[in-house]
């Protein structure tokens, strides 16, 4: 579990704005930006924060506090660098379908579209590659994937960063919809955080 996708989320939105409102680029290159900003920044936290945690006592918990301290620190630079301000993102896909009578903004279809395609990327690679095999035994039984050969740090952080990346992607989708803004990050967290739960 960890307290600091919705900041993944939160500095992607400003990615987002920066690259698509500010300097007009191609939303599929914003989209590639971002997804890759986000695999970065997800891979650097795990090694520099989460990484050492994993191999001490109490782990489950001492990674939630972390990650929750990361959240707060990057909540807060985000606040002092841009201030409180919402920053408005135009739609990557302009204009509304109608289907059966009911008005559908296409940003919204996009998302849909966006949402199914990575949920089948993601169950093809868990389920067909290496990596998949590699994270789903490391996710069942971590010391005996390790007597097999698998390098247990090299799946956490490839997974850890995975995870940021679609965090980055959503944002990606969700900006021009939820204007960005240094406390965005919170309401898919908390969703997040209810789905785990339950």
């Amino acid at each position: 579990r960890s307290f600091a996708h919705g900041e993944f989320f939160m500095l992607v939105g400003y990615i987002v704005y920066y690259c698509y409102a500010v300097l007009g680029l191609d939303p599929m290159l914003t989209t590639l930006i971002e997804f890759i900003a986000g695999f970065i920044v997800g891979m650097l936290v795990e090694r520099m924060v989460i990484q050492e945690l994993l191999t001490r006592p109490v782990w489950q918990l001492t990674t939630i506090i972390a990650t929750l301290g990361v959240s707060i620190i990057l909540q807060n630079a985000a606040l002092h660098i841009w201030g409180p301000d919402f920053q408005s993102v135009p739609y990557f896909i302009e204009g509304v379908a109608k289907i059966g009578g009911v008005r559908i903004a296409y940003q919204r279809l996009l998302i849909l579209a966006v949402s199914c395609g990575a949920i089948a990327v993601l169950w093809f690679v868990l389920n067909y590659t290496r990596f998949g095999l590699a994270l789903r035994a490391t996710a069942q039984d971590s010391d005996a994937a390790r007597l097999y050969g698998v390098n247990i740090a090299t799946v956490y952080t490839v997974t850890f960063g995975l995870s940021a990346a679609l965090a980055a992607l959503a944002a990606a989708m969700m900006a021009p919809i939820t204007a960005v803004n240094p406390f965005m990050g919170l309401s898919p967290l908390l969703k997040g955080f209810v789905v785990v739960i339950l």
